[in-house]
């Protein structure tokens, strides 16, 4: 992984990091790891945006999870973050 390569070589994650890795994760139907970059982003003081969540959503979708998709869009609302078209792509 390559955000725990990161971590090792002492290279600082950001939000744009946390981003392209749930990215591939949601390219790759991989929901799960998708969401559980969400949840590390969370522990480690990250906040998520829109690109975060609808990439996890895209995820959820992908993976056929579309129950977990419902749960990130109303977690979306709660964190204050507004969807976009590509929320909903």
């Amino acid at each position: 992984n390559l955000l725990r390569r990161m971590d090792k070589l002492g290279v600082k994650k950001d939000v744009v990091c946390f981003n392209a890795a749930v990215g591939v994760c949601a390219r790759a139907g991989r929901y799960k790891e998708a969401t559980e970059l969400l949840d590390e982003m969370l522990r480690e003081g990250f906040r998520p945006n829109v690109v975060t969540y609808s990439a996890a959503i895209s995820a959820c979708e992908k993976g056929k999870n579309l129950k977990r998709a419902r749960e990130l869009m109303r977690r979306m609302g709660r964190a204050g973050v507004a969807p976009n078209v590509y929320t909903f792509a």
